[in-house]
């Protein structure tokens, strides 16, 4: 059995020689890659191994015997892959969109006083007053009612998701999971939400609040945010602000 440094610098394994070998056919591993056998210390590199050198032929493996039970391979050991930078944004994409069908039902309810809403949106941006004259709140306070509702259900739901498998509806949709960076598990409600989602937004909103430039400025830090995602390792800094990383679901 042999352990693994992987390309991420994350240890992998223990693994049968003949799983190692389907590592270096996947282009995961090479005979560079430093490894040592289960249970030792001794770091080297696989082609420094007989198993991997081709200088003597390895006996098939056996099944793994866990536990005292006789019976029971044990469950092989594979690297995640990074997710791919495309499966991401169009996973934040799918997302936004269940967000906008969320506001569908409330934009019904409104009605005809739709683009007396839209005017008023518009005038409060130019003058700083949100005049409610001329709408009708029988209409407009069920929508709006109806919009919170329907919001705050779809974010639960996300929260959940996200807090227990590491998936918004958006990356089920795209095959895709967030884990943690250190351990590859399910990140939880503190990394996957609190640390993850909140101080991004948070540095958007303040970056809104500048005057003139502020639009600009919080353009310019959701495109480099999200540009990062081509980097080596694909993470953007709200990743390394909770500590996770995407690989594929």
């Amino acid at each position: 059995m042999f352990i693994i440094i992987g390309g991420d610098g994350k240890e992998y394994g223990p693994a049968t020689a003949s799983q190692v070998r389907g590592w270096i056919d996947g282009g995961r591993a090479n005979v560079d890659t430093r490894a040592k056998r289960a249970g030792t210390e001794e770091w080297r590199r696989l082609g420094d191994f007989v198993e991997f050198g081709g200088v003597e032929a390895v006996a098939p493996a056996r099944p793994v015997q866990e536990a005292g039970e006789a019976g029971f391979e044990a469950p092989e050991a594979q690297p995640l892959t990074l997710a791919s930078p495309w499966s991401r944004l169009l996973a934040r994409c799918a997302d936004g969109f269940l967000e906008l069908l969320a506001a569908v039902p409330a934009l019904v309810v409104l009605g005809p006083d739709l683009m007396k809403v839209l005017q008023a949106i518009v005038a409060a941006s130019r003058e700083g007053e949100f005049n409610l004259e001329g709408l009708e709140t029988t209409r407009l306070m069920p929508a709006l009612a109806l919009f919170a509702a329907l919001q705050l259900a779809l974010l639960g739901i996300q929260i959940f998701l996200l807090s227990s498998r590491g998936q918004s509806l958006g990356k089920i949709l795209l095959g895709v999971r967030v884990v943690r960076a250190d351990h590859d598990e399910p990140p939880g409600f503190l990394r996957a939400w609190l640390l993850r989602e909140l101080p991004s937004g948070a540095i958007q909103g303040m970056l809104q609040l500048v005057p003139i430039v502020g639009f600009f400025l919080r353009f310019a830090f959701v495109t480099t945010n999200y540009l990062m995602i081509f980097r080596e390792d694909r993470r953007c800094l709200h990743d390394f602000i909770a500590g996770t990383r995407v690989v594929r679901a």
